[in-house]
């Protein structure tokens, strides 16, 4: 990743099963925020950002979603290669 890059969130997915509902406006704070690699990289490790947000480089046009937990480390996969967890 270029040390420049910005992401921004475009949306989510929202998935079922979920151990308890989130209210989707919370989610809506998120919409078209920017981050640098660095921000990105240290609120994934901090298991802050809802799972299934989507990111896209502002110059790019992969998405990536964000998986794993809240309050653990996250990850981010691109969209065509999510594997769910059961």
């Amino acid at each position: 990743m270029g040390k420049h890059k910005r992401f921004t969130c475009i949306g989510f997915i929202f998935l079922n099963k979920r151990p308890q509902f989130t209210d989707p406006e919370d989610y809506l704070d998120y919409l078209n925020r920017v981050w640098s690699v660095e921000d990105v990289d240290l609120e994934l490790e901090m298991g802050i950002l809802p799972p299934g947000m989507l990111l896209k480089a502002i110059d790019g046009n992969q998405i990536e979603m964000v998986v794993g937990r809240y309050n653990e480390p996250q990850r981010v996969e691109l969209l065509e290669n999510v594997k769910l967890e059961h």
